[in-house]
């Protein structure tokens, strides 16, 4: 099924931007070839079904609060991200010394890490699954689509009733959701500690003890998808699939 409809213009959805490399069951794929049915990494080693994809062309302004956040190269740790990742600034990524997700925003308090004012027009992309659940977007953990209140205001009244079709009326995130002047509050007291772990190893811990979820441990061939030529980008509409 496919369906259009313009976003409205907030700072506050969170996306992913197109190149961003989302692990596969069978490999990396860009998040704007994704498509309704492939099957998603998890974060915890485990494999999800992606439900519905949305997409937004988007010129964000020059001021800090809308332009996307750009994490460099193993900001948060070795393969964390793998490579330049750029996120919108809402966009959560877990952080395990917070015990949390964190919007990539609070981010921008550690090096290497801040706001992407080229001002070139981004494509964001939501991947909406059953329920929130950790990827691995260039082998950092990040969340997928959650229908918080400013993210569901942003969608047409059509998209909404397909979210809540997917996810229910009562969705639980998959951890707990950390604002951002606390997350800053305690990203700065971490990084002034630097006997205890320094702001570049922040994040590097895995997700469970005794597990595979440390990304230096991911054995994911790299692969990459071609999108469909059909399937022309609109710069002033969202494309919505879904299965």
């Amino acid at each position: 099924m496919h369906g259009f409809y313009r976003y409205s213009d907030s700072a506050a959805v969170a996306c992913f931007t197109a190149g961003t490399r989302i692990a596969t069951a069978t490999g990396h794929a860009p998040a704007e070839t994704l498509r309704p049915g492939a099957r998603l990494r998890l974060a915890d080693g485990g494999l999800t079904t992606l439900r519905l994809v949305l997409t937004q062309q988007a010129r964000p302004g020059p001021e800090a609060p809308a332009a996307p956040i750009r994490l460099q190269k193993n900001a948060l740790g070795p393969g964390r991200p793998a490579r330049r990742l750029v996120l919108s600034p809402q966009h959560r990524v877990h952080m395990p010394d917070l015990g949390g997700l964190v919007p990539a925003k609070a981010l921008t308090v550690l090096p290497r890490i801040g706001p992407l004012r080229d001002g070139r027009a981004q494509l964001y992309i939501h991947l909406v699954l059953d329920r929130h659940a950790i990827l691995l977007a260039e082998g950092l953990p990040c969340e997928s689509f959650w229908p918080g209140a400013q993210a569901m205001k942003a969608l047409a009244p059509q998209e909404r009733r397909r979210v809540r079709a997917i996810m229910g009326t009562r969705p639980e995130p998959a951890l707990p959701l950390i604002r951002v002047q606390e997350a800053r509050r305690q990203l700065a007291a971490l990084s002034a500690q630097p006997k205890m772990r320094s702001p570049s190893k922040i994040g590097t811990r895995s997700l469970g003890s005794g597990d595979s979820t440390d990304v230096r441990e991911w054995k994911i061939a790299a692969s990459r998808i071609s999108p469909n030529p059909s399937d022309a980008h609109i710069s002033t509409s969202v494309r919505a699939n879904r299965i």
